[in-house]
C-alpha cells in the first residue's frame, strides 16, 4: 500500500508539473504576441510576479518559468532589483538566431560575406524608391566622418554607419537588422585578426573613399542600377583589399575566435 501511495503520488506530481508547464506556455504565447503587436513596448517594466500570477490566475512558479522563457527568447531583461523589462530588440533577436545557425551548420565566414553582399545588392534596388533625403545625408555624413576619424573606434563607427546605409535606404527593418548583424561578424573577425595600426587601417579604408562617394551619388541620382552597380563594385573592392591582408574569410566556422564573437555580440545586443 506504501508503495502504491507513492506511485500514486509520483503521478501525480509529473501531472501538476505538466499542467504548470501547459499554463506557462499559455503565457508565454500570451506575453510574446503582445510585445510583437507593440501592446507591450519595447522598454516597458512588466508587472510584478505577484500581480502576474492574480492576472494569470497561476502560481508564482508557473509565472517565473514564462518569464524565463521568455527571457531566453531575448523578449526581456532582467534587471536584478529593478524589475522585468522588454528587451525586444530586432537586432538581438536576428544576432541571437543566426548566430546559433552559423554555428551549427558551420557556416562559413566566406558564405557571410557572399550574402551581406546579396542584401546589399537587394537593398539597393530598393534604396532608390525608397531612400530619403535624411538616408542621402547621412550616407554622406559617413563619409565624411572616416576622412575625420582620428582614432580606431571612430574609423570603425563610421565604416559600420557606411554599409549599414545601404541596407537602411530600403527601409526593410528585417533587412537592416540581418545586414548589421553580419557587418558586426566580418569587422569584429578582422578587427581580432588585424596585427595593424590605426593608421594603417586609416589608409587601408582611405583607398575606397572614391567607391563610397560614387555611391552617395548614384543614390542622389535615383539611378537604379548605377546605384546597384556601385554599391556591388565598392563591396567587391572592399572585401579583398581587407582579406588580402588579413585572410579572414578562410577563417572556418569552427574557429573559436568567430564563436566568441557570435557569443558577444548577441549578448552585447540584449545589453542595449
Amino acid at each position: 500500500m506504501a508503495r502504491l501511495a507513492a506511485i500514486k503520488t509520483r503521478d501525480g506530481a509529473r501531472s501538476l508539473l505538466a499542467s504548470r508547464r501547459r499554463a506557462a506556455d499559455t503565457i508565454v504565447e500570451d506575453l510574446r504576441g503582445q510585445i510583437a503587436s507593440g501592446a507591450i513596448p519595447h522598454g516597458a517594466r512588466l508587472p510584478a510576479e505577484r500581480a502576474l500570477a492574480e492576472r494569470y490566475r497561476v502560481s508564482g512558479p508557473t509565472i517565473r518559468e514564462a518569464l524565463q522563457g521568455l527571457n531566453a527568447m531575448g523578449l526581456l531583461e532582467v534587471r536584478h532589483g529593478s524589475g522585468t523589462y522588454v528587451s525586444a530588440f530586432a537586432d538581438a533577436l536576428v544576432a541571437k538566431s543566426l548566430g546559433t545557425v552559423i554555428e551549427l551548420q558551420g557556416v562559413s565566414v566566406q558564405n557571410l560575406i557572399g550574402l551581406l553582399g546579396a542584401l546589399n545588392g537587394y537593398a539597393a534596388r530598393l534604396g532608390v524608391r525608397h531612400a530619403t533625403d535624411e538616408d542621402v545625408a547621412a550616407m554622406e555624413s559617413s563619409v565624411a566622418a572616416l576622412d575625420a576619424a582620428t582614432d580606431l573606434d571612430g574609423l570603425i563607427r563610421a565604416v559600420k554607419d557606411f554599409v549599414a546605409g545601404i541596407a537602411a535606404t530600403a527601409h526593410d527593418p528585417l533587412l537592416l537588422a540581418i545586414a548589421r548583424f553580419l557587418l558586426d561578424v566580418q569587422l569584429s573577425l578582422a578587427l581580432e585578426i588585424s596585427t595593424q595600426s590605426f593608421a594603417e587601417w586609416h589608409a587601408l579604408i582611405a583607398e575606397l573613399q572614391p567607391d563610397r562617394r560614387a555611391v552617395v551619388e548614384a543614390l542622389k541620382r535615383r539611378d537604379a542600377d548605377e546605384f546597384a552597380a556601385r554599391v556591388s563594385a565598392f563591396q567587391a573592392r572592399g572585401v579583398s583589399l581587407i582579406d588580402s591582408q588579413m585572410g579572414f574569410s578562410r577563417v572556418p566556422a569552427s574557429d573559436s575566435r568567430l564563436v566568441r564573437i557570435l557569443a558577444e555580440l548577441a549578448a552585447a545586443e540584449r545589453r542595449l
